[in-house]
């Protein structure tokens, strides 16, 4: 099975709506899977490490169904993505969730070597945290998105 977290991932981060907004200086794409990291990976030594850049984004999978059927492989995946808009305001949160929506939102074609029937986006409610980074409290707003990706492995014919 494919996985749809890392072709969504690719696909954005060949979108400059979005790699404006979570591009870091040096190059970087700020979208990681699973959690967000404390410090920068590009932080080469502990005495140096800074805090994550924001805006940054997590993508993880909620769970897929699985592609098969009574009578055999049905082949078609419908997988739930969530990815969380990480951003020191809210406006920049919400800047960076609709742009990820606008490129994601009744997408359909092929990316990789998966072919996207159909993607729906829904946008939840916003959260936001505190932690502390260093020797400082950090307020982070989160504004997470879920998009259902319908899609099955490519084939040598385009699915109708």
């Amino acid at each position: 099975m494919a996985d749809a977290t890392a072709i969504i991932r690719t696909h954005l981060a060949s979108k400059s709506g979005v790699t404006n907004l979570i591009q870091a200086t040096g190059g970087a794409f700020r979208m990681f899977p699973d959690l967000l990291p404390q410090y920068d990976p590009d932080s080469r030594t502990k005495s140096k490490r800074q805090p994550v850049q924001m805006p940054a984004c997590t993508i993880e999978s909620m769970g897929a169904d699985d592609p098969t059927h009574n009578t055999g492989a049905a082949g078609i995946i419908t997988e739930t993505i969530l990815i969380d808009c990480f951003a020191s305001t809210r406006a920049a949160a919400n800047s960076l969730r609709l742009a990820i929506r606008a490129e994601l939102n009744a997408f359909r074609g092929e990316l990789s070597s998966v072919w996207v029937f159909w993607i729906q986006t829904r946008i939840n409610s916003n959260t936001f945290e505190q932690s502390k980074i260093g020797e400082s409290l950090k307020t982070r707003y989160i504004s997470p998105i879920t998009a259902d990706v319908i899609y099955q492995e490519a084939t040598t014919a385009t699915p109708t």
